[in-house]
């Protein structure tokens, strides 16, 4: 597994952006994802400093882009653990869970209504060890 991380993703006038702030894994292709969901964070913090209004970028950038990183981050150990591999390749699979997985792996890394997003180590654990 490849990891890298920073420790602050923003500052006195910058903020850093997808592999710029961090890098977690090339299997599971995440920098677009991280990328653009950085930015898009980025831009509506932007906007509103430029409008004058007060922005938490603790707040409103790090913490809500760390949150899906964390996400994915989960799902990379899950398979370099064996766990995720359990999962995708057990016996009597069930269609919605599948598509939960599937939504992460798609990208969709902060739909916090998604179980597996809201409590993905958990979530993953748990399941893995029905699967087995």
């Amino acid at each position: 597994a490849y990891a890298s991380e920073v420790e602050k993703l923003y500052g006195e006038k910058y903020a850093l952006l997808g592999n710029a702030g961090g890098f977690l894994d090339p299997v599971f292709s995440s920098g677009v994802t991280i990328a653009l969901k950085s930015a898009s964070l980025a831009a509506d913090c932007l906007d509103r400093c430029f409008r004058g209004q007060k922005v938490s970028w603790e707040q409103e950038f790090s913490m809500p882009l760390k949150r899906g990183v964390e996400t994915f981050r989960q799902f990379v150990g899950a398979w370099y653990d064996g766990r995720l591999q359990d999962i995708i390749f057990a016996d009597g699979h069930n269609d919605q869970i599948r598509r939960m997985i599937c939504s992460v792996l798609a990208g969709y890394a902060w739909d916090e209504n998604n179980p597996f997003v809201a409590k993905p180590e958990r979530r993953l654990s748990a399941l893995a060890e029905m699967c087995r």
